[in-house]
């Protein structure tokens, strides 16, 4: 019961979103995708939008049915969406690791509400939280023997965002060739639908004009908590910073997957090990915005119900409030106090590759 009241007070707080009516980052997808159907150049046309479109051509079709729908009517349908997807991620999740009872659920609710990332993401009208149940569905079906059903929903989460590239790595260590097989194809066919649909031309703009600019990105704002986040904030030139951030991520990559290969091959906690890539592409993305660490529920959780060690529980408890907080005046406090979400889910993946090395021992 105290767990369910826990749940209730948090949702209380964040059902504050459908009254906002704004959705700055939904209102991309949606004129993105309006603009596309009156024949401008989406990456370009930014009349309406509250910033530039820079999402793959597939997400021009796939927020094309909101398009029926006013802009504060179709926002509020993807808020729902939105809450569903959170619902039935964590449902989805805990049944995937085994650890389902009604009690861990809601608390596990309750600590992703009071969390700012996730009411970011509903603020903002982002699609990060569908990205998650994609994700969660895809370690469900693969705890289940299922590649092919796997494969497919990591296509699709790869269509609609670049985000869980790594996992295709991932897969690719532990010989999991079958689901990153299908998640190509799946992917490819996509892609391809696109291609016919949207031409040519948009797909050159798409990998010409924005791709470099993401790759390259090195923004300094409070709100990119990624290791370039932190180093533009420095007060070092934007050479140095780079070169220092590129190694610094290149490392991490290379002791990650080290520490994954050795457990994996002793089959040893692979929940763990799968989910620390989410917690490793977090760190080492060229920009990670707030509300993308809504990816971090599946790490956390997982990291919850199989650490036991208390100090490492402790750690663990750390870790989240780091990654829950959020400054509201950041420019008020010490520079690097601002990168605290990057600190709590650097503790999170040391706690991971602790975890896996000790079983490893």
């Amino acid at each position: 019961m105290f767990m369910f009241l826990c749940f209730v007070v948090s949702l209380s707080i964040a059902l504050r979103a459908f009254f906002t009516g704004r959705y700055p980052d939904f209102s991309v997808y949606y004129y993105g995708s309006q603009a596309f159907f009156y024949g401008v150049n989406p990456y370009i046309h930014t009349a309406q939008s509250f910033s530039n479109f820079v999402y793959p051509p597939f997400v021009l079709l796939f927020f094309s049915p909101f398009l029926l729908l006013s802009y504060i009517n179709a926002g509020i349908v993807f808020l729902v969406v939105s809450f569903l997807s959170l619902l039935l991620g964590v449902y989805f999740f805990l049944q995937a690791i085994k650890k389902f009872t009604w009690g861990g659920y809601f608390l596990m609710l309750a600590l992703c509400l009071f969390a700012f990332p996730v009411k970011f993401t509903f603020g903002m009208g982002q699609i990060n939280l569908f990205i998650f149940f994609l994700l969660s569905m895809t370690i469900f079906f693969l705890n289940r023997k299922q590649q092919d059903v796997a494969g497919i929903l990591l296509g699709m989460s790869l269509a609609l965002k670049l985000f869980p590239f790594l996992l295709v790595l991932y897969f690719l260590v532990i010989r999991k060739i079958r689901i990153v097989y299908v998640a190509v194809v799946f992917l490819l066919l996509l892609y391809g639908v696109t291609f016919i649909i949207v031409g040519v031309d948009f797909h050159e703009f798409f990998l010409k004009s924005v791709v470099p600019g993401i790759g390259s990105s090195y923004q300094s704002d409070y709100y990119n908590q990624s290791l370039t986040g932190f180093f533009a904030r420095l007060p070092l030139s934007v050479e140095l910073g780079s070169i220092v951030k590129n190694l610094l991520g290149v490392g991490l990559i290379l002791l990650t997957f080290v520490v994954i290969m050795r457990s994996t091959m002793k089959n040893l906690n692979g929940i763990v090990a799968l989910t620390s890539v989410l917690t490793l592409s977090l760190i080492v993305n060229p920009f990670s915005w707030q509300h993308h660490f809504v990816w971090l529920i599946p790490p956390l959780i997982a990291s919850y119900y199989t650490f036991t060690v208390k100090n490492d529980k402790i750690l663990l408890a750390i870790a989240y409030i780091l990654v829950a907080w959020n400054f509201p005046a950041p420019d008020t406090v010490p520079v690097l106090v601002r990168s605290h979400v990057l600190f709590g889910t650097i503790l999170l993946w040391f706690l991971q590759m602790k975890f896996l090395f000790r079983k490893n021992v």
